[in-house]
């Protein structure tokens, strides 16, 4: 997908980080943060805090987020 991209963790701006609202108890969670450079959204493995980041654009993710939702997901 053309508006993916793969970021190191050291080159984003001191993110603000929050876990998904639907996390499990178990520890698989995802976590997400906004406002990264070029309007795009954060997306980590809460267990890696340190390990890649993939980021998309806003407009993806709020695309996906309705996808999700109107699934009732």
């Amino acid at each position: 997908m053309s508006s993916m991209n793969h970021v190191d963790v050291q080159s984003v701006q001191v993110p603000v980080w929050r876990k998904s609202s639907h996390s499990m108890a178990n520890g698989e969670c995802v976590e997400v943060a906004g406002g990264l450079p070029g309007a795009r959204i954060g997306i980590r493995d809460s267990k890696d805090s340190s390990g890649p980041i993939i980021t998309l654009p806003v407009e993806a993710w709020t695309h996906f987020v309705g996808g999700l939702k109107s699934a009732g997901l």
